[in-house]
């Protein structure tokens, strides 16, 4: 195999690691045809299942499947008290609870509750957070 064809095969193994391990890729084994590799699935390569796949089958069954997975992460949404809405802001509780009284933050009440929507506090954070009068 040509050095040349090595060093293109480091840097398409290093560009899909982390699709790799999404899928479970555990060795990547270059064959002698320099079109197509020997992926091993499995904790084990060596009692796991081979494929001999070409780069670009691999590639776009990495790329399903990481559309997949980012699909079935929960997005959280919902609504936040005083001490998840200063997490999620990463400042003190003083600070929210000033932002409140200044009404400079979006919030809502329930009673004597303040509740937060996670994102109309994003949208605060990008339209640039609280902006002194």
């Amino acid at each position: 195999m040509s050095e040349a064809h090595e060093d293109r095969c480091e840097a398409q193994t290093a560009s899909r690691e982390s699709r790799r391990f999404a899928l479970g890729v555990t060795a990547v084994t270059p064959c002698a045809t320099y079109s197509q590799h020997t992926y091993s699935l499995g904790a084990d390569p060596l009692n796991g299942v081979s494929l001999t796949l070409p780069p670009e089958v691999l590639e776009a069954i990495a790329e399903r499947a990481a559309e997949i997975l980012a699909g079935r992460q929960p997005v959280a949404s919902g609504y936040l008290d005083v001490d998840g809405a200063a997490e999620f802001l990463a400042c003190p509780k003083s600070r929210i609870y000033a932002l409140v009284s200044a009404d400079r933050i979006p919030h809502e009440k329930d009673g004597s509750r303040l509740l937060f929507d996670r994102d109309e506090l994003r949208a605060y954070v990008v339209n640039g957070g609280a902006k002194r009068p």
